[in-house]
């Protein structure tokens, strides 16, 4: 069974003995409750639960007794059996720190291009919100490197939801994100002055899509200059460039793509 599965059914089974079981008159109704959650961890042909279904023909009184045992026994071998697959967790993860040959074992979330072979680029997606300005600007430098941009709305619908259609454009080497202050929120309780402009839900959960798919080296993130702007948390590492008015912007992309395909002009800029 699963440790975290595990470490739920405990939880639970604790919840029933501590805070319902207390209750005499409440004996039949939250036995059964733990009686059920304890054999669907352990198995009907569990000695325990064998004694814990035989308890149900006895009075009240010694059921309770005889219910409370077993469960705290059960809960004893589970936790028992928590603490040994988190220690064997811990020494696995122990095991890559010290031994840097089997790193390579262990695969990073956001894994790196530069571990691949070099990819030959035709075609990179864009992913914008309401910034047309942004979009388009992109959109130009890609198509003057020789590459083709993948801007999902202009592609024909063919009957596909949005997931279909997102699902078949986005098999690319290349992701541009457009973050934009879209949107504006704050947290529920707080005031309207404490908000933060964001870019588009959709935009960031194309992102952590992206970001899943081609690493981060194979993810380029552009954002318009705001200082209020609430930039996405949960991506350690990805470097987010400014939208600035004298296009280094541009550059510094165009370096990204040359990274993954050297084929890439980076000298087409200047024309």
């Amino acid at each position: 069974m699963p440790l975290i599965v595990m470490e739920k059914n405990v939880s639970k089974l604790l919840k029933i003995i501590r805070d319902k079981l207390e209750d005499p008159y409440s004996i039949t109704d939250c036995h059964n409750d733990a009686i059920k959650l304890a054999c669907d961890t352990f198995g009907m042909k569990n000695e325990h639960c064998i004694t814990l279904l035989n308890a149900v023909t006895y009075s009240d009184a010694i059921r309770k007794e005889v219910i409370r045992d077993e469960i705290d026994s059960m809960i004893l071998e589970l936790e028992g059996d928590i603490s040994q697959k988190s220690q064997k967790l811990l020494n696995d993860i122990k095991s890559q720190i010290n031994n840097p040959s089997d790193n390579a074992k262990i695969e990073s979330p956001l894994k790196s291009h530069k571990d691949d072979s070099k990819k030959d680029l035709k075609r990179v997606f864009i992913v914008h919100g309401h910034d047309n300005e942004m979009k388009e600007a992109v959109a130009r430098v890609i198509q003057t490197l020789g590459l083709k941009p993948i801007i999902l709305h202009e592609k024909p619908d063919e009957n596909k939801t949005i997931i279909e259609k997102f699902e078949k454009y986005s098999d690319v080497d290349f992701a541009v994100i457009l973050l934009s202050p879209d949107d504006f929120a704050y947290e529920n309780g707080k005031s309207p002055t404490e908000g933060k402009h964001r870019a588009r839900q959709n935009v960031i959960l194309e992102l952590g899509f992206f970001l899943a798919k081609l690493g981060r080296d194979g993810v380029f993130i552009i954002h318009r200059e705001n200082n209020n702007f609430e930039f996405p948390t949960d991506y350690s590492g990805v470097l987010y460039t400014l939208f600035d008015k004298s296009g280094m912007w541009k550059y510094k992309m165009t370096d990204e793509m040359k990274a993954i395909d050297p084929k890439i002009d980076k000298n087409k800029l200047q024309n």
